[in-house]
């Protein structure tokens, strides 16, 4: 039985999240998973070190534990980093994730029975969320959001994307760029760059294969009985061709 508590800020009754049950659910478990001090946690023969405010997960895991949807439940993780609540580092094997800004809503600890534990002081309290503060506003960053599991684009690069080659096509080519680093556990600096670079070219090629197929005539009902029928005649004709010769040379003999 898992010891300690969590705390649930009352702003939560004025954000969109309280009015989707299944993404409230999702939330408060990413809390509840969080680990409160750093630790080591081996992963099959990977040993992966958390820090306070994460916890390692995966589609299916998470889903099996909350009882949702694999799909449903990864969409709802997705939803919360571009929120800007989590932040998530997969590979094929597992994803971290981090809850942001942990430590400025959960500092008031987890009662422990050991005689060692410490507090944190108000005084302190207020110092780590200076720094925390300051350093938002010195760290100039460029919010990419999540649009599959491995990649991730700025709202500005996912648009021209769209401007471009239409909804369709980038959804397809965000599929394939995100098949092939999942499947290769590859990384890009810039999955954007990555697209236009050879996923387009991947994609052109796939679709002028389709259209292709497409446009072979498509024989009806009548014309596949005719062409088996012919078939039939034909495979006749050569065994009634084959017999013939054999009886010709037995005759020479």
């Amino acid at each position: 039985m898992m010891d300690g508590y969590i705390k649930l800020a009352r702003c939560l009754l004025e954000k969109a999240i309280l009015q989707n049950p299944k993404l409230l659910q999702t939330w408060v478990w990413c809390l509840l998973k969080a680990t409160h001090k750093e630790h080591e946690e081996m992963i099959g023969l990977k040993k992966v070190i958390l820090t306070p405010g994460q916890f390692v997960t995966g589609r299916y895991k998470g889903s099996s534990e909350l009882k949702m949807n694999p799909s449903t439940f990864w969409k709802n993780l997705l939803w919360l980093q571009n929120n800007q609540s989590l932040d998530i580092k997969s590979n094929n094997k597992f994803s971290v994730v981090t809850v942001i800004n942990w430590e400025l809503y959960q500092i008031e600890l987890f009662k422990s029975d050991s005689k060692n534990d410490t507090k944190i002081t108000t005084k302190e309290q207020q110092n780590n969320t200076n720094k925390n503060v300051k350093n938002v506003k010195n760290e100039k960053k460029v919010i990419k959001n999540t649009y599959s599991e491995f990649v991730k684009m700025t709202e500005a690069e996912y648009e021209r994307l769209i401007k471009e080659f239409g909804q369709a096509a980038t959804d397809r080519m965000i599929e394939i760029l995100d098949n092939y680093k999942g499947a290769n556990n590859k990384k890009y600096a810039d999955d954007n760059r990555a697209i236009r670079n050879w996923v387009v070219k991947r994609y052109q090629e796939e679709q002028g294969q389709q259209k292709l197929f497409d446009q072979q005539p498509k024989k009806n009902k009548q014309e596949q009985q005719l062409d088996d029928l012919e078939r039939i005649m034909n495979d006749y004709d050569r065994s009634n061709v084959r017999k013939t010769n054999e009886d010709v040379f037995r005759k020479l003999e």
